[in-house]
């Protein structure tokens, strides 16, 4: 990483973009398909292409929901998740992952019960949580984690 820029994936194409980290807050657009970089969204990495690419090329953590949608607590973590982008967004990039449809990344991260939280950096996991959150909960859980990587 360059002194000063970051890299950021896009979530609409994938697009990797070098920004100054200073600029992270105005409301930075993909060089590519010029959407917003953060939309106040969840990504959906629906591949294992995608997931790979923004766990590795981002220069901020991911956090990730694994989830299923038979789960009814996965559902209310995915609406913790949504309801939480916009107030931790541009310092993570908040994804979900239907586990279901991506086995191999699942078991290659050991996910064994819905809905799972991982924190990953750089391809490294940082925490971990597993069961329903509240909105209060959730933020409560991600936001010292998250300062903790930006410090």
């Amino acid at each position: 990483m360059l002194e000063g820029v970051v890299q950021i994936v896009c979530p609409h194409c994938d697009r990797d973009n070098r920004i100054p980290r200073e600029h992270l807050r105005q409301a930075p657009s993909c060089v590519a398909c010029r959407r917003a970089l953060f939309d106040g969204k969840p990504a959906q990495l629906d591949d294992e292409r995608r997931f790979t690419r923004h766990v590795r090329h981002n220069d901020i953590p991911v956090l990730c929901l694994f989830h299923a949608e038979w789960s009814a607590d996965s559902n209310a973590v995915r609406s913790a998740l949504e309801q939480a982008a916009a107030q931790l967004e541009p310092c993570v990039r908040l994804a979900t992952v239907d586990g279901a449809a991506l086995p191999d990344v699942a078991d290659r991260l050991k996910v064994v019960r819905y809905p799972t939280l991982i924190l990953l950096y750089r391809e490294r996991e940082l925490a971990r949580s597993t069961g329903a959150m509240t909105l209060a909960q959730f933020l409560a859980w991600a936001r010292p984690l998250v300062a903790a990587v930006a410090a």
